[in-house]
């Protein structure tokens, strides 16, 4: 008999996660109030990826956020954001 619930419950014994969330893992970002967490994932891979002397866009509210994730992933990055208007530029200089 003992075998038997143990076998129900490790059959059943896996996570459930109903609104598909991952789990922040180690070297992942913390989360940012009021920035969506796959924004936040994706200005991280941008930067990772941007050389130096290069630009890319960014809205008035992501500002911060590309701020703290270079100050914590890239402190070597030096960066100037710049107004356009409606939106933001980020050009990295080294």
């Amino acid at each position: 008999m003992k075998p038997l619930f143990k076998m129900l419950f490790d059959r059943n014994n896996g996570f459930q996660n109903p609104d598909r969330e991952f789990t922040i893992s180690r070297g992942l970002p913390q989360p940012i109030n009021q920035i969506d967490y796959k924004t936040q994932l994706r200005v991280v891979d941008t930067l990772r990826q941007l050389p130096s002397g290069s630009s890319f866009p960014i809205r008035k509210e992501l500002e911060y956020t590309v701020r703290k994730m270079t100050r914590d992933y890239f402190p070597e990055y030096k960066i100037v954001i710049r107004s356009l208007g409606e939106t933001k530029r980020v050009y990295r200089l080294a």
